[in-house]
């Protein structure tokens, strides 16, 4: 599928306003790194500090020269080159949601802690999902210690999955051993560069800050050439302004910042842009994930991510629903369609609840269906003689029907999207098949790809290196 902008929130001149008033901002306002070493590096680059502060004013020269270097394409690879994806300002790829705690068990329908199995059975569903174009830590297995999670995880993911992986690590030195881990399966450092088994997500504390851990966690990342997606996610109201065009402006600023600073420490970093447009309810204080303003402002930085020639990612299938509902099915199409048509790289979120706390099998599923119907929207409608097909409506003529024509066999399969478990039986067929609902059938379909070939097991030799990784993350990651 091609990211292809069908609609646009904002006028050129606002964007261009906007974005003009985040070069603004980073240059008189500033943004604060909690890293002496990021500050001195900052200063020596030509930008005001406050060193005692850890505040950084970025002139706009400054930024622009940074953003340049940024790659405007990079390959994000897999267990093998066909599962590979190509990042770059012409694709669109799907997602899951990362950093779940919890999962919907299929058998009771609770909702209890995720454990390894289900970690293994999100990663091997993921790599038999269509849309999904990469894998990622969904749901952290609950049975390993806390400052590991992540890097365990990873080696998880490394066993039992094929697809490329997002993480979302704890710390800089988490990294570090997720990195080892990638090259022991790579088997040097040098294929993992340029076929990067997995990418990182960092973010700042809005507003205008980058914590101590944020901050080592890019610069590690970019050290490392690790493909990084720098998502900042100000919450209005409360850690951003409450209008829109405010939070906006503020979630470009520091992605901006972020986005510089990849690029101060090793210039051709990869890394993209993330838009993650929180909502507060004043009226109870809960952060929203599921509002219908995250498409609204997602489609409004996707614009000013293009305007800045970076690839972006926008939040799609997102809901604060607790179960797999109407109200699931109603956030989460309104706001995926919303940033589908404004053209985002990535729309990401598939398969989470209850505010990216919980996932399921199921919702994986269901918004894998989704997500491919939205493909469809994606691709418009094509316009050109063949398609037209004002010949074959001459030969038909009048009162005649197209249903055995040749036409009709060459174009039906791509033109019109065909659905995996939405149900378009008439009632007495419905009822004759069970009378089943879409969490039902989902729960079917998530079943049957289970029970498909789990990957080919590595290596001995490197099943022993990554335990051996694994085990000294364990012993060195201690506070």
């Amino acid at each position: 599928m091609i990211a292809a902008p069908l609609w646009k929130i904002l006028s050129e001149a606002q964007a261009e306003q906007i974005h003009e008033r985040a070069l603004h901002l980073l240059e008189h306002t500033g943004i604060v790194f909690q890293s002496d070493d990021v500050v001195r590096r900052f200063a020596e680059a030509g930008a005001v500090v406050d060193a005692k502060r850890q505040l950084v004013k970025l002139p706009a020269p400054l930024v622009e020269c940074l953003l340049a270097t940024v790659p405007r394409g990079f390959t994000l690879g897999a267990a093998s080159p066909d599962l590979d994806c190509q990042m770059n300002a012409q694709a669109m790829l799907y997602r899951p949601i990362v950093g779940c705690n919890y999962v919907l068990d299929s058998k009771t329908g609770e909702r209890r802690e995720a454990g390894s199995q289900d970690a293994v059975a999100i990663a091997r569903l993921l790599d038999a999902l269509p849309t999904y174009s990469y894998s990622g830590s969904v749901a952290y297995p609950s049975e390993e210690p806390p400052l590991t999670r992540d890097v365990s995880y990873f080696k998880l993911l490394l066993e039992s999955a094929r697809k490329h992986v997002i993480m979302s690590p704890y710390g800089a030195a988490n990294i570090q051993f997720m990195h080892e881990l990638a090259v022991a399966v790579a088997g040097d450092a040098e294929a993992e560069q340029v076929r990067p088994r997995f990418h990182v997500l960092t973010a700042p504390s809005s507003p205008l800050q980058y914590s101590a851990t944020q901050t080592a966690m890019i610069v590690k990342a970019a050290e490392l050439m690790i493909p990084n997606q720098v998502s900042s996610t100000p919450m209005t109201g409360a850690t951003s302004p409450v209008t829109l065009a405010g939070q906006t402006l503020l979630l470009h600023a520091e992605n901006l910042a972020g986005i510089a600073l990849t690029q101060l420490v090793r210039p051709g970093c990869p890394v993209y842009y993330a838009a993650r447009p929180n909502a507060m309810d004043l009226r109870t204080g809960n952060s929203l994930w599921g509002a219908i303003e995250w498409g609204l402002t997602g489609a409004a930085c996707l614009q000013l991510a293009r305007l800045a020639n970076l690839i972006c990612d926008c939040f799609g299938c997102v809901t604060d629903s607790k179960v797999m509902d109407q109200q699931a099915a109603i956030e989460k199409t309104m706001n995926a369609t919303l940033v589908v048509l404004a053209g985002a790289n990535v729309i990401s979120g598939g398969g989470f609840l209850e505010t990216i706390n919980t996932t399921s099998l199921e919702q994986l599923t269901i918004d894998d269906e989704i997500q491919g119907m939205l493909g469809r929207v994606s691709c418009g409608i094509v316009i050109d003689e063949e398609t037209l097909a004002e010949a074959l409506i001459d030969s038909v003529g009048h009162g005649g029907d197209y249903l055995g024509q040749e036409h009709t066999r060459r174009h039906y399969r791509h033109e019109h999207y065909l659905p995996k478990i939405l149900d378009r039986d008439l009632w007495d067929v419905w009822r004759e098949k069970g009378g089943k609902d879409i969490v039902q059938r989902a729960r079917e379909r998530a079943a049957d790809l289970l029970k498909k070939a789990a990957p080919d097991p590595l290596p001995e030799k490197t099943r022993r290196e990554l335990d051996r990784i694994l085990a000294a993350a364990r012993a060195d990651i201690v506070v």
